[in-house]
């Protein structure tokens, strides 16, 4: 699966909102996470892709969704990109 697509499912289930009209510009302080989910997505998230990512970065209020996204896809490429080094 899409790591954004996985993040608009993830966030949309967490905050009981529809995932074909979840708005990625609007900030995540908007869905409520806190600091217990902010974990749990990070977990599922290294399950999910086989790779670590900070919790906080899923608490950062002031960004949105998109933003996310593209931190969550810079990860992924760079924790891919040392596996195949």
């Amino acid at each position: 699966m899409d790591v954004g697509r996985w993040a608009i499912l993830y966030v949309a289930t967490v905050a009981g909102e529809d995932s074909d009209t979840l708005d990625l510009e609007a900030p995540m302080s908007v869905h409520d996470f806190d600091s217990v989910d902010a974990v749990e997505m990070a977990m599922e998230f290294e399950q999910a892709f086989g790779c670590e990512a900070d919790p906080e970065q899923f608490l950062r209020g002031d960004h949105t969704l998109a933003d996310l996204i593209e931190r969550l896809r810079e990860r992924l490429a760079r924790s891919r990109a040392v596996a195949t080094a």
